[in-house]
């Protein structure tokens, strides 16, 4: 019943397309009212140098009389165009295409009897905007534009050498911590895409799929916070977009990319080919990374009374090395000008392993006993990701009128495991203890988009998804046994879960513009959600259904002086993923267990923002007032059981308000200096039955970046970020802050570059110290992460950078942003 009742969705935009009536004219730029003829008028564009046709030119016809264009199109892969049905009059023709000079045909005098054939029509480079294009490549830091923040992570120096949880860093509205775990204005409900596309990498553990991601390979890093209806429901506090690099030029050309230094070390590289209507982009990466870590934990355990039951003192320390990587093959193909197909692979990577030497010291205030053991235990996590996908393409006359079909097959496979060898205070090995988790995500998605402006003013967008996802996870705890020599597998400590989810979506948006620089945006989207979930072992299973209307509201003015004012609504919904719903137990640490919950139920979140920004030539300002309301918010919560051990999950069990505002500002008071600052301030506060609200509410983090460019192909660039203590339900963790410079040598005629870099040089470690508690327990840790880091790398361009640039057109991808995606229960 379902698959019919989503296969009737799928028909809606289809629907809607199959009623529009062919355009002959694009409205909005030519004179739809314009008379008509019998005159036919065509021609073939070459490059005067080379005498290949010109692809995608542009042909206007203008009007004599007035000056303005009655008729225009583009030129085909073969360089010519027609016009039909001219009426008689005296024209001329225009011919204009990037990085060529703008040639005029004149007079063009159409008697309305015979054809007009201009034969060929030979366009001359323009070396002029060539080099204005050089100079004007050099984008701004950060971009404001109507729905979105845009940080060009291309044009940050010291990025090179480090992987995107770095360029994230820097992003306006987002805080990373020193592991990784992102936040959009303190919320860690996003959705990570890659490309405007899902990707299975963030499918387990997004902090290690961002070291995943070398910085080098990063173009853009794109923040929305207050997605349109067409955008999946998912994300409260909104969507963040990653761009990597890709290459349009006609012919064979890339880059590599190496970097090494005391903590990681990158290798990357890119190659790209086009030859007409066919171009082909290959990309591979692979990041290595090796820290050693220190961390000490005081827990004081209490009964519901206040009596003090047990104090645990805890110190662990050791290394992590990590190994990341991704490999993409992608294509386009462009079967006409109106139709174009696309699609890819993407193979991914990941594997991480921790030494481990834990000391715990178990003391008994009641009966004046102490208990100290150590476990030295090896931690293991791999991951590996498939994404394929293929996609049409179809645009129209009309201008932005356009239908997209969009497939998308991912999975990921990942292993989880830990051996342990548990010693006494007289290092006597008293236990031996190993765990294995197999678990996988595997998604098809189907996705049709239709978009239809009926003026230039006035746009409709409609469309359907659905999403048939599949998690599940198989664990394995044993002990060894010293009498037979041999580790058993514990029944209890084991099961296999499986779990289904189908996600079946339909929206509608409008888009409407007044003269008067008023702009508005309503849109509604409902999304029908079946889960099935089942203990495949113990034969256990639950099903949830639920139904959802998420609206949508964007209310605009531009002023005159540059200055824009927004206000905006939505509401969004955040359905747990598999990191938050494995139910395997982590039992590396036996005072500390951790797992996941499988009957989470989705957050749901109303969304309010006012915002003010002004552009000029040499400053720009953006601010905003914001409010997130969620409900069941899904919270990590601690306990503690009468034998001292501390258990970690997660439960729908609070209700969640923050009050915040954000400012962002750049100055450039010439070409060579360029400064941004970025500062967010938010109040939070939670209701939860039987948990204490926090007394500290406030939290606040900010930015500073500052770039010189010094000229001869010298540059340098700084970087500051500081994290205030941060509230959570239990308690408040810890604040920290980051710095980095580097230095830039572009080598080569610039084909080439050298970096420098180096990562908060005045201090080795960095101490974070957190506070939890609750009625029954009290702890405090101090973890100290070994951050100060030096770099270099080399950068180098090849092939053809003097080619044919050809316009591309935007690509469309599925976005399956409905998961709550974070860490894993890894300790």
């Amino acid at each position: 019943m379902r698959k019919i009742y989503f296969l009737l969705l799928l028909l809606i935009p289809l629907g809607l397309f199959a009623q529009q009536k062919p355009a002959n004219q694009i409205p909005g730029t030519f004179n739809n009212n314009s008379p008509k003829g019998n005159t036919k008028i065509s021609g073939t564009v070459i490059d005067e140098s080379t005498g290949e046709p010109v692809e995608f030119a542009s042909v206007s016809l203008i009007n004599k009389k007035d000056e303005r264009p009655v008729d225009g199109t583009i030129t085909s892969d073969k360089g010519k165009f027609t016009l039909n049905n001219v009426a008689e009059g005296n024209y001329k023709l225009a011919v204009t295409f990037v990085s060529y000079e703008t040639i005029f045909i004149d007079p063009v005098n159409a008697n309305g009897k015979t054809n007009i054939d201009l034969g060929e029509i030979k366009l001359k480079a323009d070396i002029k905007m060539l080099e204005e294009i050089v100079v004007e490549d050099k984008k701004d830091l950060i971009e404001d534009k109507i729905d979105r923040i845009v940080y060009n992570a291309d044009q940050d120096l010291t990025n090179s050498g480090g992987d995107a949880s770095d360029v994230l860093r820097k992003v306006p509205m987002l805080s990373v911590d020193l592991d990784g775990n992102v936040q959009m204005r303190g919320n860690g409900n996003i959705r990570v895409l890659i490309n405007n596309k899902p990707s299975s990498i963030m499918a387990g553990s997004v902090a290690d799929a961002l070291k995943q991601i070398p910085a080098d390979m990063i173009k853009s890093v794109e923040v929305i916070t207050s997605p349109s209806a067409k955008y999946d429901a998912e994300g409260t506090a909104g969507i963040i977009n990653i761009i990597t690099k890709k290459n349009t030029l006609s012919g064979l050309s890339g880059n590599i990319n190496l970097n090494g230094g005391n903590r990681g070390s990158n290798i990357s590289g890119n190659m790209n080919y086009r030859w007409k209507k066919f171009g082909i982009a290959l990309s591979t990466n692979g990041r290595a990374y090796y820290a050693p870590f220190e961390q000490s934990t005081l827990r004081e355990n209490f009964t519901e009374s206040g009596q003090l039951v047990s104090v645990i003192d805890q110190f662990n320390s050791g290394k992590s090395f990590g190994l990341f990587g991704n490999t993409q093959l992608g294509f386009d193909y462009d079967i006409n000008d109106k139709n174009v197909l696309t699609g890819g692979v993407r193979l991914g990577y990941r594997t991480r392993d921790q030494d481990n030497l834990l000391v715990s010291n178990f003391d008994n205030p009641q009966s004046s006993t102490s208990n100290v053991f150590t476990r030295e235990f090896d931690n293991g996590n791999g991951f590996n990701t498939l994404d394929v996908n293929l996609d049409y393409i179809k645009t129209f006359k009309k201008p932005k009128q356009e239908l997209n079909i969009l497939t998308l097959y991912s999975r990921g496979s990942g292993l989880q495991d830990f051996n342990v060898n548990q010693f006494n205070a007289q290092n006597l090995l008293t236990a031996r203890e190993n765990s294995s988790n197999n678990s996988f995500n595997e998604e098809m998605t189907l996705q049709i988009d239709y978009t239809h402006p009926f003026s230039d003013l006035f746009q409709l967008e409609t469309g359907t998804k659905g999403i048939m996802r599949t998690v599940g996870s198989d664990f394995e705890f044993f002990n060894y046994d010293f009498d037979q020599e041999a580790f058993l597998l514990s029944p209890s400590r084991s099961n296999e879960f499986n779990y289904g989810q189908d996600v079946w979506s339909s929206y509608i948006n409008f888009q409407y513009l007044t003269s008067s620089k008023w702009g508005f945006q309503a849109g509604v989207r409902y999304e029908k959600t079946d889960i099935e979930g089942n203990f495949i072992t113990d034969e256990v299973g639950f099903t949830q259904s639920y139904d959802n209307w998420i609206p949508s509201v964007v209310v605009s003015r531009d002023f005159k002086d540059g200055s824009k004012i927004k206000l905006s609504y939505n509401q969004r919904i955040q359905r747990p993923s598999i990191s938050f719903l494995n139910p395997f137990v982590n039992y590396a640490d036996s005072l500390n267990i951790s797992f996941g919950n499988p009957e989470l139920l989705p957050e749901l979140t109303n969304n309010y923002e006012l915002s003010y920004s002004l552009f000029k030539r040499k400053f720009s300002l953006n601010t905003s007032l914001y409010w997130q309301q969620t409900t069941d918010v899904i919270t990590s919560v601690q306990s503690i059981a009468e034998n001292g051990v501390s258990t970690t999950t997660f439960e729908n069990i609070a209700k969640n308000d923050r009050l915040g505002m954000s400012i962002f500002g750049s100055y450039n008071p010439n070409k060579k200096l360029r400064i941004s600052a970025n500062f967010n301030l938010y109040y939070t506060t939670f209701e939860a039955p039987g948990f204490e609200n926090p007394e500290a509410n406030s939290a606040f983090d900010m930015n500073l970046n500052a770039s010189y460019d010094f000229g001869k192909g010298w540059s340098a660039q700084t970087f500051g970020f500081f994290r205030s203590r941060r509230v959570e339900l239990q308690g408040l963790r810890g604040a920290f802050s980051f710095y980095t410079m580097g230095v830039k040598k572009e080598i080569f005629k610039d084909k080439g570059a050298i970096t420098v870099g180096i990562n908060n040089p005045f201090a080795n470690s960095l101490k974070i110290r957190s506070d939890f508690s609750d009625t029954t327990f009290r702890s405090a840790d101090v973890r100290s992460v070994f951050i100060r880091s030096y770099r270099i790398g080399f950068e180098y361009k090849f092939g053809n950078s003097n080619g044919q640039r050809k316009p591309r057109r935007t690509k469309r991808g599925i976005n399956n942003d409905d998961m709550k995606q974070g860490e894993s229960n890894e300790q």
